[in-house]
């Protein structure tokens, strides 16, 4: 399943902001990935914004966030289409 949460540039400076919080609080990426859950393979992607497969999930997100004391909220944006033969439109944008 894939999560569009985060654009590829916004993940990059979020894993940097990350990892300066994590390297501020005095822990180690391996120290960090297993307080969070998470393995330090996952973390090193957040960190260096090569996520592999799109953005990260977004539980996985929050468990690390949580970890590290970091509050974080996700915004969900949803744009419906439908799509007949030539032309498609725009149904429902929910913010």
């Amino acid at each position: 399943m894939g999560y569009d949460l985060l654009k590829n540039a916004d993940i990059s400076l979020f894993g940097a902001k990350l990892r300066t919080v994590r390297e501020f609080k005095g822990l180690t990426r391996s120290q960090a990935a297993e307080g969070a859950g998470v393995s330090p393979s996952w973390l090193q992607k957040i960190e260096t914004g090569k996520h592999l497969n799109g953005t990260p999930a977004p539980e996985k997100l929050l468990n690390y966030c949580n970890s590290l004391g970091i509050k974080l909220e996700l915004t969900y944006n949803v744009t419906l289409t439908r799509t007949n033969k030539n032309k498609t439109e725009k149904v429902k944008e929910d913010k």
